[in-house]
Order: structure tokens, then C-alpha cells, then sequence
């Protein structure tokens, strides 16, 4: 058997699981991403910083050697001595950071030309001192040469950067598509494992729950024959099967019961056909339920007259009528006659309530008329009935002559 339990848990697990994995797979791609970026930002960010503060010095030297041509000579060649010292600084900033033997070949191919263009600034500076006039003719024909080489290297190797940055770009943005996809595709696979969770637990928890509990209603409301589909292997199905059991045992003792009442019906309809009194059983609003044979003949009432009929129908005595329907409690003294194949019978009604457990009438017992022809009053507001003129004498001298 699978108990709910497991099948829980089971599912809790996978989407543990599911989670650990989104989580462990998130962070594998951060790592990734964060050497791309570290990449940019600590290998190809400063020797492109490298290369452009090497790329200024050259320029500041080109300019300080052009005022030494107009002014004086040693102060800026005091300030081409120190964009010189700042060259030689950032060159060795960008061969830290090279990453590529591309890189460094080209870094190796700008120091070469910038030794050769110190050397022809040095004799330039010399002709400068000198006061000679070709200085300036020296330096358009010699060190622009070199100046320009240069610049054409330090372009060539701020592409390598660049190359380098958009393919930390590309790459960066392929593991930012593969991280997205990966936790899209997760989230549907977790998605789409709670649906079918939840449909498994709808299958196996829920509709057998309300199953079971429309059945219990069902039953509750006296229907004892609907069964619960078992259609799982777990406490629900076994809760189910013992009720379908506990159902069958209902069913059991209500055919049980069934049987018995017909049994105690029967005996009381043959103790009340028995009965040599007329007796007639009616329902609460008086319809008759049950006549015995000597009520039957007295109504002169056929056996196969239809069954239950208003008890108006037999009694026509508006104040008969109304004692038998309010109860004789207030008229115990009062007599009645019916005359039967020119007899005159005199009675009193009497009835006997028949109620349920709750206190809930079922039915009314009307006790007929008897066979007395006789009656004497015997003094205290109450008379003496005798079916025979033997008993009606004894009864006389009782009551009337005190013998």
C-alpha cells in the first residue's frame, strides 16, 4: 500500500529537488559570468588604460619637443623626460595585462620603435641645443617617422582589446541566454510538476475526500445502499473499503429491522382482528389505517373497501367526529348510540395515542362501540353498562336498590 505520506513526500522531494538543481545550476552560472566580467574589468580594462596613457606620453613628447624648437630647451626637455618616465610605467602596465602572444608581440614591437624614437629625440634635442636649423627638418624626416609607426601599433593593439572585450561581450551574453533558458525551462518543469501534483492529488486525496463525503451525507439522509469507488492504494482506500463494510452492516440490520416490523405488524394487526370489540387504528390526521372485523361489520364496511379512508367517511356524528379528533378527555360521561340491524349499541369513545421515540404521534387506537344494550346510572356521575339483561338487573340492584 502507498500511504498518502509517501506520496507526499515524494512529490515534496522532486520539488526539492528541482529547486537545489535551478539553484546549483544559478550560482555555476554566476561564476561563469562573473569571470567574464572580471576578465573585462581586471585583465582588458587596464591594459586598454595601459595603452592609452602610453599613447598620450607619445604625444606629450611629441609636443615638448616642438617647444623646445620656439622655447627653452632644457626646462621641456624636462617635461619630455617625465612623459618618457610615464611611458615606460604604462608600458609595463599593459605587458602585466596582455592576455594574448598577439598582445604581446605588439607591445614587444611598440618598445622596439619607441627606443629608436627616444634615441632620435635625444640627437634632436642635442640640435636643439645647438641652436642648428635643420632641428626642425630632423624631426619631420626622423622621429615623426617612428611617432607615426608607433601610433599605428598602439591602434592595432587597442583592437586586440576590443576584439578581446566583445568576445567577453558575446560570451557574456550566451551565458546570460543559457542562464535565462535554463531557469525558464526549470521554472516550467517545476510548474508543470505542481500541476501534476496537484492533479495526482486531486486523483488521490481530494475527490475520494468528497466521494466520501457526499456518500456520508447520502447515507445520513437514510439512503444505505450507495458504495465509494476505491480507486487508489492508500488510508483513503482502506477508510473507503471499512466504510463500504460499516454501509453493508447498515443494510444488514435495516433488512433486520424491516423484517421484524412486518413480523410485529402482522402480530398486531392479527391481535386487533382478534379482538371481539370493534377497533379501528387511524393514522394523524385521521385516516383509517387498520380495522379489525368486528369494527368492520358494525360500519357494515366490506373487505375490499379501499384502505385508508377518512374516518368521517364511516362517522357522520359532528360531535363524535370532533371528541375523536380532539381526544374524549373532556367528555368521559358522554354516550353515544349506533344502531346495527335494529340494535342500538351505546358506548363511550375512547383512543390510545401511538407515538415514536421523539415524542411523534404515529397513530391513534379508536376503541368501538361495545355490544351493551344496557346502562344504569350508578350515582356518581357515571353509569354501569351490561350487554345482557342478567348482568343490567344485578347491576339496578347495585347501584339503584343498594341490595
Amino acid at each position: 500500500m502507498q500511504s498518502l505520506r509517501r506520496k507526499i513526500g515524494f512529490g515534496f522531494f522532486i520539488l526539492v529537488a528541482i529547486i537545489v538543481l535551478v539553484s546549483i545550476i544559478s550560482v555555476v552560472y554566476y561564476l561563469q559570468l562573473r569571470s567574464e566580467v572580471n576578465k573585462i574589468i581586471q585583465v582588458h580594462t587596464p591594459g586598454l588604460s595601459a595603452t592609452q596613457q602610453m599613447l598620450r606620453a607619445v604625444d606629450e613628447q611629441q609636443r615638448y619637443m616642438l617647444l623646445m624648437l620656439i622655447s627653452d630647451v632644457d626646462a621641456n626637455y624636462e617635461e619630455f623626460s617625465r612623459f618618457r618616465t610615464n611611458f615606460l610605467n604604462a608600458y609595463q602596465k599593459a605587458l602585466d595585462a596582455s592576455a594574448t602572444q598577439e598582445q604581446q608581440a605588439i607591445l614587444d614591437s611598440i618598445l622596439y620603435n619607441y627606443r629608436w624614437f627616444n634615441r632620435e629625440s635625444e640627437a634632436f634635442v642635442r640640435l636643439c641645443r645647438e641652436g642648428r636649423p635643420n632641428a626642425r627638418q630632423y624631426h619631420n624626416e626622423n622621429i615623426s617617422t617612428y611617432e607615426r609607426h608607433i601610433r599605428h601599433l598602439f591602434l592595432g593593439l587597442l583592437d586586440t582589446y576590443q576584439a578581446a572585450i566583445a568576445e567577453n561581450n558575446v560570451r557574456t551574453k550566451k551565458l546570460v541566454d543559457r542562464g535565462t533558458l535554463t531557469l525558464i525551462f526549470a521554472a516550467a518543469l517545476a510548474i508543470g510538476f505542481a500541476i501534476r501534483s496537484n492533479r495526482a492529488l486531486s486523483r488521490s486525496i481530494i475527490r475520494p475526500a468528497e466521494k466520501l463525503t457526499a456518500t456520508v451525507r447520502q447515507i445520513s439522509a437514510g439512503h444505505l445502499y450507495p458504495k465509494i469507488d476505491i480507486t487508489t492504494d492508500d488510508e483513503l482506500a482502506l477508510l473507503s473499503r471499512e466504510f463500504n463494510k460499516m454501509t453493508e452492516r447498515l443494510r444488514g440490520y435495516e433488512e433486520m429491522n424491516i423484517h421484524q416490523l412486518i413480523a410485529e405488524k402482522k402480530k398486531s394487526e392479527a391481535i386487533v382482528s382478534s379482538l371481539a370489540e370493534p377497533i379501528i387504528v387511524t393514522s394523524e390526521d385521521h385516516r383509517i389505517l387498520l380495522m379489525n372485523q368486528a369494527a368492520a361489520q358494525l360500519f357494515k364496511i366490506g373487505a375490499g373497501d379501499p384502505q385508508p379512508r377518512p374516518i368521517s367517511s364511516l362517522i357522520q356524528d359532528p360531535k363524535l367526529l370532533h371528541i375523536l379528533r380532539t381526544g374524549p378527555r373532556d367528555h368521559k360521561d358522554e354516550l353515544f348510540s349506533v344502531t346495527h340491524d335494529q340494535t342500538t349499541f351505546y358506548f363511550r369513545p375512547r383512543q390510545t395515542f401511538i407515538t415514536d421515540e421523539n415524542k411523534k404521534l404515529q397513530a391513534v387506537v379508536k376503541p368501538g362501540p361495545g355490544k351493551a344494550l344496557y346502562f344504569v346510572a350508578r350515582g356518581d356521575g357515571t353509569s354501569e353498562f351490561s350487554e345482557t339483561l342478567a348482568e343490567h338487573n344485578r347491576a339496578v340492584n347495585k347501584y339503584q336498590r343498594g341490595r
